[in-house]
């Protein structure tokens, strides 16, 4: 479905079309038949608990592959975005600053339970593309999405979990 509404349209919300049709369908079928399906849990995702991740010596030994791949996806798509944005607007990208900001902001999403922080590559190549040349419209372009999120988070018990996986 994603790829024919792109074909058509590219200028369409691709992924809102999808994740409100899939979850009408999802609805209908859970109405009409007696399955049971999991939704996202809207006060676990508006209420940020603020309590500091468990530790234990045995989570060291799972830990060191999976940080290694989070890491290097998370500096991947960060690089590819950077340079291709960098490209679009003639400026100098530095690799060595967008690292080590990366690794500071993971380092402080892990002392509260966070999830690892990547780039948003389609504000900022829609910051770009609209002409933004400060760092303020990065700055309120997040404030948006703060603000959009806590209008928009009582929406989210509607969703079915599975229905977020092609999304």
């Amino acid at each position: 479905g994603y790829i024919i509404l792109n074909r058509i349209s590219p200028r369409i919300p691709t992924s809102f079309i999808l994740l409100f049709t899939l979850s009408l369908i999802v609805w209908a079928l859970s109405f009409f038949t007696d399955f049971s399906v999991q939704y996202v849990n809207a006060k676990d995702v508006l209420f940020f608990s603020g309590s500091s991740a468990a530790f234990s010596f045995n989570a060291f030994e799972q830990l060191p592959r999976a940080a290694v791949a989070i890491a290097f996806l998370s500096f991947l798509e960060a690089s590819i975005a950077g340079r291709a944005l960098a490209a679009r607007s003639g400026e100098h990208f530095n690799a060595n600053q967008q690292m080590f900001a990366l690794g500071v902001t993971n380092i402080g999403q892990s002392l509260f339970s966070g999830l690892p922080a990547s780039v948003s590559s389609i504000r900022s190549s829609v910051n770009v593309s609209e002409g933004a040349t400060t760092p303020i419209s990065g700055i309120l372009s997040g404030i948006f999405c703060i603000i959009l999120f806590f209008c928009l988070s009582p929406f989210f018990s509607f969703i079915p979990i599975a229905v977020l996986a092609p999304v």
